[in-house]
């Protein structure tokens, strides 16, 4: 089916619902606390009726800071911000405002998605009455959401052994210095290097976001290594409480392994490359070593057949 099938009629249908659809993710990405409104302390756990939706959390995080791993054009702080031409060629119709309009409604939500992201990951508090109990269950933190916050943060294949590997790398260059160090000479931190990025032409909500989820990590982490050996639901029936031990969480071991070794593709790719490599710098130094014996028996061929046992 062609593209211009939706163009016309269908356009109009699902641009007059746009607006509405955003906002229910929105909602859905939020939760729906037991009494909303009454949350006094901020730093208290938030008791949900309703969990906040995984899904709507990654579609505001991926439409305003892009997909994990992805590529953000930059522009300087004097530059106007332009939203992509919408014109349907159809109806005439211009919904370059729209557009305009629900990507702004999904910026201004960033904040709300990564707090409610943060509380996945480290485990929610559900409560309902049914047939006049209250039951409250804390959850397990998520590993999903564990897993695409490292995605966010260090990139969906990035492992311990490339990070060890880049890192010495980078320890080669001549520029590590001036990457690092300030004009006093003291070693920047993690925050200032996150933070340089907003010189870079990063808006400040998108470093924001950056900075908070990279703070994160480490406790992220930690989660997601208690999955990995198997965590602990509380439910509470009318004050009387239940404690479920959790086999370990496949994921999580997964996650575990890959993010130490690197996908099982590239691993088993680049050894034999890297041995290859090995061999080849060996026999090449072999070689010009021995140039003179070489040439005694009339070239390599003929002096390894002069000392392979006979068979």
């Amino acid at each position: 089916m062609p593209l211009s099938a939706l163009l016309g009629e269908p356009a109009e249908l699902i641009t007059a619902e746009l607006p509405s659809a955003v906002k229910r993710i929105i909602i859905l990405a939020n939760g729906e606390l037991v009494e909303p409104g009454t949350q006094v302390d901020p730093q208290a756990p938030r008791i949900y009726s309703t969990p906040p939706h995984q899904v709507a959390i990654e579609c505001i995080l991926n439409r305003a800071l892009g997909t994990p791993g992805a590529t953000i054009a930059v522009m300087a702080e004097d530059e106007e911000v332009t939203y992509r031409q919408a014109i349907d060629p159809v109806s005439n119709k211009d919904y370059t405002d729209m557009v305009g309009i629900c990507e702004q409604m999904f910026r201004d939500a960033v904040p709300m998605a990564l707090e409610r992201l943060m509380e996945l990951a480290s485990g929610i508090t559900i409560q309902n009455i049914s047939q006049g109990k209250q039951t409250t269950i804390t959850r397990i933190p998520s590993a999903r959401a564990i897993e695409y916050i490292a995605n966010r943060v260090a990139g969906t294949s990035t492992s311990v052994l490339g990070a060890i590997a880049e890192s010495q790398d980078e320890a080669e260059k001549d520029e590590l210095e001036t990457e690092y160090f300030d004009l006093s000479g003291d070693p920047k931190s993690e925050t200032s290097k996150l933070r340089s990025d907003n010189a870079a032409g990063l808006p400040a909500y998108m470093t924001e976001a950056n900075l908070k989820l990279a703070t994160f990590l480490p406790t992220a982490i930690k989660n997601m290594t208690v999955l990995s050996r198997g965590a602990t639901t509380t439910i509470e029936i009318d004050n009387e409480s239940t404690v479920i031990q959790h086999d370990p969480e496949l994921r999580a071991n997964v996650f575990l392994v890959n993010r130490f070794m690197g996908a099982p593709t590239n691993y088993v790719q680049v050894l034999p490359l890297a041995e290859q490599a090995v061999q080849k710098a060996r026999i090449e130094k072999l070689l010009a070593d021995n140039t003179d014996i070489i040439a005694r028996y009339g070239g390599i061929d003929a002096l390894l057949a002069a000392y392979r046992p006979a068979e």
